[in-house]
């Protein structure tokens, strides 16, 4: 019988204040600003059995992943809605968070509605956001999986290990590497920007029609570090890995030959800030409301994306 207890918490306390400064052609200026702490923490432990040759390391049996962790969250923000002229409302918003955990960010936010006759408007928005690493990229316990490999002696740095080895059943034999995922405390938050521009057709009070174009670019995308090519490199090199965000250690040493490279023994990746990705495509929007009699109506609606652009370019580019 194996038990474990996870828990997670989170409270937060916020206020804000609102007053409509004074009259614009379109309407009154309305400002609002406000102020929020938040503390959020969770303990999900590892219910593998305990690695005692590595206390801190879990391998993998019940439960892929353990995150232990804890932060603070202090963030301040503001709108202003402007209605410059009876055709043109233009809003402005942003927010700052601080973490306890070392990361900071402001984030604007501005948008603008111009409508020239009541039946059609024109409105776009640009703006900057991100998203600070999740307990598991930042906190993750090591835990690994294994998986079985051998050596291939048509590869020359594989037969020359063989070769070191005697040829004997230690080199020539499957044996396990263990696969280890840990979080890294060092990750910065990803960052967007993003802009959208858009038309609302209104042909009567219970039509309406949107279609609107979307730009996303997200940079510093949190990823698993690839540990692609760490296995024969490990060969080719003596044992030397230089793949970013993989660490390779050895396995037991050869009995026969202890002086000799020992076979890899665990690929160790941890996440990084390293990919970009782009986004943009076109939303479509209908909906429309008729009254039925008394306090009846028929509401309805359709919505569709149309993707144009989908992409991730990764460090090697």
């Amino acid at each position: 019988e194996n038990r474990t207890r996870s828990t997670a918490d989170l409270w937060q306390i916020q206020g804000n204040i609102s007053k409509e400064l004074f009259t614009l052609p379109g309407g009154p200026l309305q400002v609002a600003v406000g102020a929020a702490y938040r503390k959020e923490s969770i303990d999900n432990p590892s219910a593998n059995p305990q690695n005692d040759a590595y206390p801190y390391d879990r391998y993998y049996g019940v439960n892929s992943v353990g995150a232990v962790g804890s932060r603070n969250v202090k963030s301040a923000f503001f709108e202003i809605n402007a209605p410059v002229l009876d055709q043109l409302v233009i809003n402005g918003s942003g927010r700052y968070d601080d973490y306890s955990s070392g990361q900071s960010n402001f984030s604007p936010k501005i948008g603008a509605k111009f409508s020239p006759i009541q039946q059609f408007s024109l409105r776009g928005t640009f703006s900057k956001g991100f998203r600070i690493p999740s307990f598991n990229e930042a906190n993750g316990l090591p835990t690994t999986g294994y998986v079985t490999r051998s050596l291939d002696p048509s590869i020359p740095a594989q037969a020359a290990f063989i070769a070191a080895h005697g040829g004997n059943s230690y080199a020539t034999s499957q044996f396990s590497v263990g696969n280890t995922s840990t979080g890294n405390p060092d990750l910065d938050p990803e960052k967007s920007t993003s802009w959208t521009l858009g038309a609302i057709f209104e042909p009567t009070s219970r039509i309406n029609f949107t279609v609107d174009y979307f730009n996303i670019k997200v940079k510093g995308l949190i990823n698993a570090a690839s540990s692609a090519g760490a296995f024969e490199q490990y060969y080719e090199n003596n044992g030397a890995v230089t793949i970013p965000g993989v660490v390779v250690r050895p396995g037991l040493a050869d009995n026969d030959n202890p002086a000799a490279l020992p076979q890899i023994g665990f690929i160790e990746v941890s996440y990084q800030n390293a990919d970009e990705q782009r986004v943009s495509g076109i939303d479509f929007g209908a909906n429309a409301r008729f009254p039925l009699g008394g306090n009846a109506t028929f509401i309805t609606s359709a919505d569709a994306s149309y993707l144009l652009k989908f992409e991730k370019q990764t460090t090697d580019g």
